[in-house]
């Protein structure tokens, strides 16, 4: 379905589904999944989860019928995903090494890029130039950008200047990157961050 076809379709089955005792929900369209789960959740309906997950060890291969994934259950969204990746990774007292350091400079990368793809829709081209159009402290800003761009990016297999150890930076980095967010809309990143306190309660 594409979109209109998708909500139209939503509105049809609240409508002839609202005097339902009981009622079962299959879908494979993940935005019509979406629109089902803040339905039962706005209108505080009893509702229970369940993914259909394939083995590909067996031969032939089987599929069996489990709780929904909690990455599916507890997340709006793959942005409000990575916000919370960031933010735990900032204020988390633990797990403090570079191995959990690692990946955190592609997921701020992505989760950057897409902040500035709603917040600057104007501004076309690289990220330097996205950010460039955003006040901030502009030596944040390069240190920033050039975290992101050292440690998201490799065209090579060995590079002798690329230096585990500035992960340690990592966490400062990431508060600087939040700051940035909440400087240049306040509103949204307290949302955020509101969503992200109510997930945590649900794990």
């Amino acid at each position: 379905l594409d979109t209109n076809s998708l909500f139209s379709a939503f509105g049809f089955m609240k409508d002839r589904t609202k005097d339902a005792g009981q009622l079962f929900i299959l879908t494979h369209n993940h935005s019509f999944f979406r629109q089902v789960k803040n339905w039962f959740k706005y209108e505080n309906q009893k509702a229970r989860y369940y993914m259909l997950r394939c083995s590909q060890n067996t031969n032939p291969r089987t599929s069996s019928i489990v709780e929904l994934d909690l990455l599916l259950r507890n997340y709006e969204s793959d942005y409000h995903y990575l916000f919370s990746l960031i933010y735990k990774a900032v204020y988390s007292v633990e797990n403090n090494s570079l191995e959990n350091f690692y990946h955190l400079p592609n997921i701020a990368r992505r989760f950057l890029e897409s902040f500035l793809a709603f917040r600057q829709p104007a501004e076309r081209g690289a990220l330097s130039q996205k950010i460039n159009s955003i006040e901030y402290d502009e030596g944040k800003k390069v240190k920033l950008l050039r975290f992101l761009h050292t440690y998201s990016h490799s065209d090579q297999i060995a590079d002798p200047e690329h230096d585990p150890s500035i992960l340690l930076e990592t966490k400062k980095i990431l508060k600087d990157l939040l700051e940035l967010i909440k400087n240049e809309d306040e509103r949204h990143y307290s949302q955020m961050k509101s969503l992200f306190e109510k997930t945590r309660k649900k794990q």
